[in-house]
């Protein structure tokens, strides 16, 4: 270097990595990864046998590195390897090919991450966003909603910049929840993550840094996919445990799960922030079709996600459609047989494209496929190729049968539970393990399962929970069982929220299932049977309308008639005194998202009723303004006099800044000068600042004097130099030398660090 003339951050520009790896090397804080070594070596012209030198000394240097390396390597390779759901034999785009970014918004009532204040003022922002930011936080999407391939996704970007010298501060890990359940987290990850690996992780790899300064993300994926309710339960109170403990400076966890029953995520704590993942905007539909269309082997993509978007249109599926993965199978259903209409409900896209995957697996282009699947078996005589063969005529009931195992929570082996039926078991003179690996290789073959690690899964919950459904609804015995767990449940109050959450995509299935295969007919009762049952309940089960409010959000195939049934009586729930507010306000929501006019009206009515807790008439209001009502403006802005509610009114008055209101000013001018609401003081002079009003540079001065305010003072000060206003550095300053003994030490070494940061861009300024 020295003899070169070349600084470190020379260097660093040269090679094409950030100045921090370059001073990390050369400091002995890391050794290089190979990409990274790579980059360095060619930027000062090391080739050849120096290089092979370097190359070994690194591997020398650090066998955790290289550990580290493989482990990167892994994960860069199944993240954009990985089979995924939804997608038909001979297509398989790569995932970013088709992968669209998604937005996030926050929960109303969960904590800002001090590091995303910036986006607190938005209604959402990008997903990668959340991922970003080194905190511990919950991501909540519905069925197919697309949070595995978000995780996916920052893994395979994450991992590419870390073995390419441009890693941050975290490094991504991505497992299933499930597969942390009984062992220690370290050693857990470790197994979990070794079983994409050629070498097998030391167990304690995730029990120290990655690196100096370096924490691990746990990706949790699918929390919603451990059904046991104490297993589930145990995890967050671990996960919790360690957020908290001593390894809380070592790993960050964000946690990827369907939505939960109420008050079940208050087992992991109440001050990580939760965020709905949000589907597509209608206006990326055409650039998704195009993508998919593009990747079918389209000749004229964009032509055809035209005649997609309005196919969509005239089955009314342009809402459905904003789920990923409900776009990825109606795009290829389209691609398939563009001259049919789409299928109607969410039930008949799974059934025809099920259908399609099976007969593309098996059709005339594949008339060898079963030779193919038989031919290890061929030496033990034509019996058994029988035996082989009637197992492929009925592969598709032998994957329902499995689905049911699983959804009823059977977690034995795969192979295990498929060979329970009789004609599944090992003919006579036939080695188990011969018909094992052909049982695996034709689930295998379906496309609706792989391999993960040892045993054999389904691509996707919401295929195991269709298949399911369809299984039960071909037996009259079982349907009727089945529909009649639903029901039941449904109608216990005490298990209400479960079944319109965490059940819900199963339910809908097996209602739309049992009405396909009309089973359950009688001389008696003609009519689909579901539907009969829902007309029944519909008037005097409380539960049944938000039940067809859900399935109808989630797109299930639901009759007009029965639709206007269930909102009539939610209406007349949301507007009944003598419920709990708790119905109510459920029943109005459920209008709203059902685009009912009433569900505002009431949600407004609620937001207005001074008989309610003031923190109930918040939530209402924070309803209207997240369901983008205009309405909603005047209700935020009475908050302003509401007094005693601190966050709710603060929140409020931002939520008036995002209709463009004026009086979302005013309230935050009148908000930053109430001398009762302390440190909403500085966050209203913030928010004024932001919203370009200069009063609020004022404010912030004003508050930064205040020594009322205490350690707020430092806070406030911060902002005044952040916004650029040198008398912000002044009195930084003066709090970071002690001169206000109502600051505590933690105020004043604040107060230094932010002098620090802020202090050297004012230099032309005399001390």
């Amino acid at each position: 270097m020295t003899g070169r003339r070349l600084r470190q951050s020379d260097l660093a520009e040269r090679a094409g990595v950030s100045p921090a790896t370059v001073s990390n090397v050369f400091n002995l804080k890391s050794v290089p990864t190979v990409d990274t070594l790579d980059l360095l070596a060619h930027a000062v012209g090391i080739t050849g046998t120096d290089l092979q030198q370097l190359h070994s000394l690194r591997e020398r240097a650090d066998g955790r590195t290289r550990r580290l390396d493989s482990y990167l390597a892994a994960a860069l390779s199944a993240a954009r390897d990985h089979p995924y759901a939804g997608v038909l034999p001979g297509v398989t785009p790569p995932l970013q090919t088709v992968y669209v970014r998604q937005q996030v918004q926050q929960r109303s009532g969960t904590p800002d991450p001090r590091a995303l204040a910036h986006t607190a003022d938005q209604r959402s922002v990008p997903a990668e966003s959340v991922l970003a930011v080194d905190v511990t936080c919950v991501v909540v999407a519905g069925p197919g909603g697309g949070k595995t391939s978000l995780l996916r996704t920052w893994v395979a970007e994450s991992a590419k910049s870390w073995l390419t010298g441009h890693g941050g501060g975290t490094v991504p890990v991505l497992v299933d929840a499930a597969d942390l359940h009984g062992a220690a987290l370290a050693d857990a990850v470790a197994c979990a993550v070794s079983k994409e690996m050629v070498e097998a992780l030391p167990p304690r790899f995730f029990a120290a840094p990655p690196q100096q300064g370096v924490r691990w993300q746990i990706l949790i994926d699918g929390l919603d996919e451990v059904t046991d309710l104490h297993a589930r339960r145990d995890l967050l109170r671990r996960l919790a445990a360690v957020s908290e403990g001593p390894y809380a400076d070592l790993y960050r966890f964000v946690i990827a799960t369907r939505p939960l029953p109420p008050g079940e995520l208050t087992q992991f704590g109440d001050h990580f922030p939760r965020y709905d993942l949000l589907p597509f905007d209608r206006r990326h539909l055409p650039e998704v079709a195009t993508a998919w269309f593009g990747a079918v082997g389209h000749p004229s993509p964009g032509q055809a996600a035209d005649r997609f978007i309005k196919a969509l249109e005239r089955t009314q599926l342009t809402s459905i459609a904003r789920n990923p993965l409900m776009t990825a199978m109606l795009c290829q259903l389209h691609a398939a047989t563009p001259e049919q209409p789409l299928p109607t409900g969410r039930a008949g896209i799974y059934r025809r494209f099920i259908a399609l995957l099976h007969a593309r697996q098996y059709s005339p282009r594949t008339t060898n496929a079963a030779a193919e699947l038989c031919a290890g078996l061929a030496r033990y005589g034509p019996a058994v190729l029988e035996s082989a063969n009637r197992v492929l005529d009925r592969l598709p009931d032998l994957i329902g049968f499995l689905a049911v195992e699983r959804h009823h929570g059977n977690g034995q082996p795969t192979l295990d539970i498929v060979q329970r039926p009789s004609y599944t078991q090992v003919p006579r003179r036939v080695p188990e393990g011969d018909w094992r690996a052909f049982l695996d290789t034709a689930l295998r073959r379906s496309g609706l399962l792989t391999r993960r690690g040892n045993d054999l899964v389904f691509l996707h919950q919401t295929l195991r929970e269709y298949l399911a459904a369809q299984f039960l609804a071909r037996n009259e015995q079982a349907a009727r069982r089945a529909l009649d767990d639903v029901f039941t449940v449904v109608a216990d109050s005490n298990q209400f929220p479960p079944v319109l959450q965490a059940g819900l995509s199963y339910a809908g299935f097996l209602l739309e299932e049992v009405d396909h295969e009309d089973l359950l007919n009688t001389e008696d009762e003609k009519g689909r049977t579901a539907q009969r049952q829902l007309r029944r309940r519909v008037r005097y089960v409380l539960e049944i309308p938000f039940f067809i409010a859900d399935l109808v959000v989630l797109g299930s195939n639901i009759p007009a008639d029965l639709v206007s049934e269930a909102i009539n009586h939610l209406a007349k729930i949301a507007r009944t005194d003598a419920l709990e507010w708790y119905w109510r306000d459920l029943a109005a929501r459920a209008l709203t998202r059902l685009g009912d006019k009433r569900g505002a009206e009431a949600l407004e009515d609620l937001a207005r009723d001074l008989r309610a807790h003031a923190q109930r008439r918040q939530v209402a209001r924070r309803a209207l303004y997240q369901f983008g009502d205009a309405r909603s403006v005047e209700a935020l802005y009475t908050l302003t006099a509401d007094t005693g509610i601190g966050d709710s009114q603060f929140s409020a008055i931002k939520a008036l800044l995002q209709f463009g209101s004026d009086a979302g000013r005013e309230a935050l001018q009148a908000l930053s000068t109430d001398s009762r609401l302390g440190r909403h003081r500085v966050e209203a002079a913030r928010a004024l600042c932001k919203a370009g009003d200069p009063r609020g540079v004022e404010e912030l001065a004003v508050l930064a004097h205040d020594a009322g305010l205490g350690w707020h003072r430092v806070e406030a000060a911060r902002l005044l130099a952040g916004f650029g206003d040198a008398r912000g550095v002044d009195i930084l300053r003066h709090l970071a030398h002690g001169h206000d003994p109502n600051v505590d030490e933690r105020g004043r070494m604040d107060a230094a660090r932010s002098l620090a940061v802020y202090a050297p861009r004012f230099r032309n300024r005399e001390p």
